[in-house]
C-alpha cells in the first residue's frame, strides 16, 4: 500500500502532478481495503492527512491575515480599496496550497466512507462484564469473540491516564494472551477462572465479554474498533482509578 508521510504535500521537490498521483494512488489501495471492511490503518492515515491539510491551510490564511499589506488599487465610486501582500508569496507556497485545496476535496469522500464503516462496525460491539467487578476497573481482561465463533481471543488491558499540555485523556494498552476454544465445558466464566488460576497477580480482575453481530477482520477492524468502543464506555462500569 502506498504509504503518504504526514507531509507528504509538503516534500521537496514539489511536483504538483507527482503528488496528485501519489494520492490517487494512495485513495485506491484506502478504498479496496474498505471494501473488504478493513478500516486501520487507512482510516487513520485518511483523516491524519486530511487534518493535517485543513490545519496547515488554516494557519497559512491566519498568518496572511497577519502579514503586512499595501494598497493595489482605489475605487472611489464605491469607496473601495483594494489590498495586496507587501511581500508576495513564493511559487512554492502558491503550489503547495493549490495541492492541499485539492487534497482536502479529494480526500472528504473517502474520509466518508471510513466514518460510514467505523460506525457501522462500533454498532455492533456489545460489551458485558463476566461475572461480578472490581470497584477499580482499570486494568483487567477483554474476550472478544466475533459473529457465531466458537472462539475467543483473551487480551490483558490497562488504562492508563496521560497528560497533555492543553488536556489530560485516557489510553488503553492491551497485551495478547492467546485464544480458548469455547463449548458447553468451556464457556466464559471458566476461561475466566482459567486466567485468574494461571495469572495470580491480577486475583480480582475485572473482565469483559466483547461480541461483534457482524464478522470482521479481526486484526483491521474488529479489535480496534472493540478498543475504542470499550474504552468509550468501560467508566460506566467503575472506577478507572487515576493511574498516570
Amino acid at each position: 500500500m502506498p504509504v503518504l508521510s504526514p507531509n507528504w504535500f509538503m516534500e521537496a521537490p514539489i511536483d504538483a502532478e507527482q503528488k496528485h498521483y501519489l494520492l490517487l494512488a494512495f485513495l485506491k489501495e484506502t478504498c479496496l481495503k474498505f471494501d473488504q471492511r478493513e478500516l486501520f490503518p487507512s482510516f487513520s492515515e485518511l483523516r491524519t492527512h486530511y487534518e493535517t491539510a485543513n490545519r496547515i491551510l488554516s494557519e497559512q490564511h491566519a498568518l496572511e491575515a497577519n502579514m503586512p499589506k499595501r494598497i493595489k488599487s482605489l475605487d472611489p465610486v464605491h469607496m473601495k480599496i483594494e489590498f495586496e501582500p507587501a511581500v508576495p508569496p513564493s511559487p512554492s507556497i502558491g503550489v503547495i496550497l493549490d495541492i492541499l485545496n485539492k487534497s482536502i476535496k479529494i480526500l472528504h469522500k473517502p474520509l466518508q466512507i471510513g466514518q460510514l464503516l467505523f460506525d457501522e462496525a462500533i454498532q455492533t460491539i456489545h460489551i458485558e462484564p463476566i461475572g461480578l467487578l472490581p470497584m477499580n476497573v482499570s486494568e483487567g481482561y477483554m474476550l472478544l469473540s466475533a459473529a457465531q465463533e466458537k472462539k475467543v481471543t483473551v487480551f490483558q488491558y490497562q488504562v492508563s491516564k496521560i497528560h497533555d499540555p492543553q488536556e489530560a485523556f485516557r489510553v488503553m494498552h492491551t497485551t495478547g494472551l492467546g485464544t480458548y476454544t469455547l463449548s458447553l465445558c468451556n464457556h466464559p466464566e471458566q476461561v475466566k477462572e482459567k486466567l485468574i488460576k494461571e495469572r495470580p497477580v491480577l486475583p480480582n480482575p475485572a473482565v469483559f465479554w466483547i461480541e461483534s453481530s457482524e464478522k470482521y477482520p479481526f486484526n483491521s477492524t474488529f479489535f480496534p474498533v472493540s478498543k475504542r468502543r470499550f474504552l468509550m464506555e468501560l467508566g460506566r462500569f467503575g472506577s478507572l482509578g487515576e493511574a498516570v
